[in-house]
């Protein structure tokens, strides 16, 4: 008897799912956050310019009667935004669309308005931490933050300290923090009473929106993981010359701050004796280590137990790159954001229509475009923290 299997036809095929599923995307916030927009601008130009007008001096000196008073000039200073055009396209093929197992337009409009959207908000954000006003978890330099630098309560007391003291306006009572996820994780989880309280110990629990999680100290928090997009590349490995001290566990002491955490590895190379006559390799000292302790910005160890020809002499390090994240505490008037309605553009990117431009109409796509430009506009609305993470590397 002959049996009609599954291999034996060939209408038995795999199945597909003709729901397209995307990458998973963040919220974006940072456009948002540019409250300053260009909404009376006398022409079309080049650039918006953007004018402060200075409040005068308190006068706190009596008039003399009889005798006149002596006017001031006043005063102003500008900021100029400059937008410039960008945008990005796809293009699809009456082939491709014509074998597809799902309808691809509705795919490629989803793709472009995305692209749209996070290219957008990258400007905005990378406008964002032009700041001038910054701080770190440690040390004076975003070369000099370690994994224990952690952003903690303190931080972001002095933040809406500063804010207040320079009469930046709020957002309806709370200033704006964005924080990344990891950095979030240091800062709630601060004990005690000057340290982080969760939203549900404040009388109106319903004022959380998307994506806030919490109030602390005056400021309504954002998580999203694309703050981390702004730093992600900071705190480059540290090139420095080491000494070496003569022991199995040997300590190092590096000319700048090394930035590194316990656990952290580091590559040493180049290392030589300077005891005895000449120089002579230390053998197995030159590669890779694991930190044991560290004592100072300068100063680490390492276990050299069993390597040989460990004496008093230097090594080149190269230290770990250490994750420095970004959190942005902010008031009104932070951010400004100039575009055109010229040209087929406005206020958001513009989603177009790629022409068909071949003879038989083939392809096909669909694009969008925008005309625009960020800047910070107040500087003493902007406050930026720098610092690491127990999360981060």
């Amino acid at each position: 008897m002959a049996l009609t299997t599954a291999s034996t036809l060939s209408v038995n095929k795999a199945a597909y799912e003709q729901l397209a599923y995307f990458a998973l995307r963040p919220e974006l916030y940072f456009d948002s956050m540019a409250s300053v927009k260009a909404t009376n601008e006398s022409h079309r130009g080049v650039s918006v310019q953007f004018t402060f007008n200075s409040d005068l001096a308190a006068a706190t000196t009596a008039l003399t009667d009889g005798t006149d008073i002596t006017p001031v000039a006043m005063a102003d200073t500008t900021v100029t935004l400059t937008p410039l055009e960008y945008g990005n396209a796809v293009q699809l093929t009456a082939k491709n669309e014509a074998t597809a197992f799902y309808n691809l337009n509705p795919v490629a409009a989803n793709v472009i308005g995305w692209n749209a959207g996070i290219s957008t908000d990258t400007l905005a954000s990378d406008a964002a931490i032009a700041g001038t006003k910054v701080v770190y978890g440690t040390g004076s330099a975003r070369t000099s933050q370690t994994k224990a630098a952690v952003i903690d309560g303190s931080d972001i007391r002095r933040a809406r300290a500063y804010l207040a003291g320079k009469n930046v306006q709020t957002f309806g009572g709370t200033f704006k923090g964005i924080i990344h996820p990891d950095a979030a994780y240091d800062l709630t989880g601060g004990t005690g009473g000057t340290n982080w309280s969760d939203p549900h110990v404040y009388s109106s629990p319903e004022g959380i929106f998307n994506g806030v999680i919490g109030t602390f100290q005056g400021v309504q928090f954002m998580e999203t993981p694309r703050s981390s997009l702004l730093l992600s590349d900071a705190a480059a490995g540290v090139s420095s010359t080491v000494q070496v001290a003569t022991s199995a566990s040997v300590s190092t002491h590096t000319a700048t701050a090394h930035g590194l955490s316990v656990g952290d590895t580091v590559t040493l190379a180049g290392g030589t004796t300077t005891s005895g006559t000449g120089s002579t390799n230390q053998t197995g000292f030159n590669r890779q280590w694991t930190v044991v302790t560290v004592a100072d910005a300068n100063t680490f160890t390492i276990d050299t137990t069993g390597v040989s020809n460990v004496s008093a002499g230097t090594a080149t390090l190269t230290a770990k790159s250490v994750d420095v994240y970004c959190t942005l505490i902010m008031g009104r008037e932070a951010l400004a954001k100039a575009h055109s309605t010229g040209g087929g553009y406005g206020a958001q990117a513009q989603i177009v229509d790629v022409p068909v431009t071949d003879v038989l109409r083939r392809n096909t796509g669909i694009g969008w475009k925008h005309f625009v430009d960020y800047s910070v506009f107040r500087e003493d609305a902007m406050y930026r923290i720098e610092a690491g993470s127990a999360l981060g590397i």
